[in-house]
């Protein structure tokens, strides 16, 4: 009698822990995942995933999921997104970025290198103002994020230690639009931005080392042989001249044909383009 009821009193034990065990798996499996918040949302751009920028644009708070356009051109990226038609000040915007492809200021404002196509009308650049850049200073090495909005005109800075953070520039800018143009429903029709090219320029006292120098001459030897350049003066200032030329040669034709854009701007450049198809 007593074997009989330990043998009930251990299949009753028996039952009850196996359901507890089931009642805590289904518990478990019908907990919802604890997902953490991110306060600020962000805009996330990049030609991979495993390259990925970040950034928000504080100008563009009014748009819940902007389409970003992301081109990769000689292996350089550059994205566009957040185009607006703004019809009272009559003037087109878009946010541009690029991830730096080097420790030095590139820019892409070459006036005619920037167009917007509207219909059979195209829009040359007329300005922009950064949201965002970073800069890394030739005097202390230190690389610094400005952040720019409109209770900071000179820009909030923060210098850069996590040495993951991609370094990236970020602007907006405008085009002024015809009264042909604002008169037409734009809405839904595309326009085409492009963008021709990125280019620096060295930094103050450094124009003129050796490397650009023979960099210079190795690029006009490819187009025109016997003309020799020096560092020299131009006026009052430092410049890469000419010093020497065959008598039948016009070097400086020669020179604007090779460096159209001037002698380091073109030394220094990426050539596209990058074109966006945006819609209003």
């Amino acid at each position: 009698m007593n074997n009989t009821k330990k043998a009930l009193f251990l299949s009753i034990s028996l039952i009850l822990c196996f359901m507890a065990a089931a009642c805590q798996k289904v518990e478990t499996a019908a907990r919802p995942e604890i997902l953490s918040t991110v306060p600020n949302p962000q805009v996330t751009f990049a030609d991979s995933s495993v390259n990925a920028v970040f950034a928000q644009d504080s100008q563009s708070s009014e748009i819940n999921d902007p389409d970003v356009h992301t081109v990769v051109v000689n292996g350089q990226s550059f994205s566009a997104w957040d185009f607006r038609v703004n019809r009272d000040t009559k003037r087109a915007s878009v946010v541009v970025s690029f991830n730096l492809p080097s420790n030095e200021d590139w820019v892409f404002h070459l006036r005619e290198g920037v167009r917007l196509t509207i219909g059979d009308e195209t829009f040359f650049i007329r300005g922009g103002g950064p949201l965002l850049t970073y800069v890394r200073s030739p005097r202390d090495g230190i690389l610094r994020k400005i952040s720019f909005d409109n209770d900071s005109v000179g820009g909030v800075v923060e210098v850069v230690t996590d040495p993951q953070e991609v370094p990236v520039r970020i602007d907006r800018i405008y085009f002024d639009l015809s009264d042909q143009i604002l008169e037409q429903d734009l809405t839904g029709q595309p326009m085409k931005l492009v963008i021709d090219s990125l280019f620096y320029r060295p930094n103050e006292g450094h124009e003129y080392d050796d490397e650009y120098l023979a960099s210079a001459q190795a690029r006009l030897d490819e187009f025109q042989k016997g003309i020799v350049l020096a560092c020299g003066s131009s006026g009052f200032s430092q410049a890469i001249v000419v010093q020497q030329k065959p008598a039948d040669i016009d070097a400086d034709a020669v020179l604007a044909s090779v460096f159209p854009h001037g002698i380091f701007v073109d030394l220094n450049m990426i050539h596209g383009p990058w074109e966006f198809i945006l819609q209003p």
